[in-house]
């Protein structure tokens, strides 16, 4: 996952997945910001829970680059994390520690949340997002905050799930005439995983 504000900031950026690793650039080296830098990460409160890579790899470089970083979701309280994204060795259990440690902190209600307090919005993966976060009133609300004032809004995996059903004003949807990426319908190996398509949804709503 790629986000910049350095060059330009698009409505709704580019959403690159390199591999099951991200890569995270907003403005890190542009002299942009005179005061705290700060990035809500919004967390879907189903069981099925967060995959810890998508916002541990994210987590991670925001806060080595002195990010302020904010967990959000539609209830507040803990979030789950998909059991078959822990750790499988120590490598990894000591890469992610701190990601899961903010994990089993309480998140932040999401109705308190207003575009104008951040940076940047970012939405991780999961299956978690498609029960919801899809049809979440007041995410599609700061998504339209967000893309008003200009700011990167990013995602990935599942979590794209987040930019469907958000309409502007004039009543089109916001990912019409989109380019995106999300995860496809060939990566879906159990089509019952999930109570829809992703893919098939984001292009009836005019993404490409």
């Amino acid at each position: 996952l790629y986000i910049t504000t350095t060059g330009g900031i698009p409505p709704v950026s580019d959403i690159v997945p390199t591999g099951k690793l991200l890569k995270l650039d907003i403005g890190l080296t542009s002299g942009l910001y005179d005061q705290t830098r700060r990035v809500l990460i919004v967390l879907s409160n189903h069981h099925r829970g967060v995959w810890l890579e998508e916002f541990g790899a994210t987590y991670n470089k925001l806060k080595e680059h002195e990010y302020d970083v904010v967990l959000s979701s539609p209830n507040g309280g803990v979030i789950s994390i998909d059991e078959k994204s822990y750790p499988q060795n120590d490598e990894q259990q000591r890469q992610y520690q701190k990601a899961i440690q903010e994990l089993n902190q309480p998140t932040h209600h999401l109705e308190h949340q207003s575009a104008v307090d951040y940076d940047a919005i970012f939405v991780p993966g999961g299956h978690a997002p498609m029960y919801d976060l899809v049809d979440n009133t007041k995410l599609k609300e700061l998504i339209i905050e967000f893309d008003t004032q200009m700011k990167p809004i990013a995602s990935i995996c599942h979590g794209v799930v987040g930019l469907l059903n958000v309409r502007r004003q004039d009543g089109i949807f916001l990912i019409n005439g989109r380019t995106l990426t999300a995860f496809s319908i060939d990566e879906e190996s159990d089509i019952q995983s999930t109570p829809f398509l992703l893919e098939t949804r984001l292009k009836d709503q005019g993404a490409y």
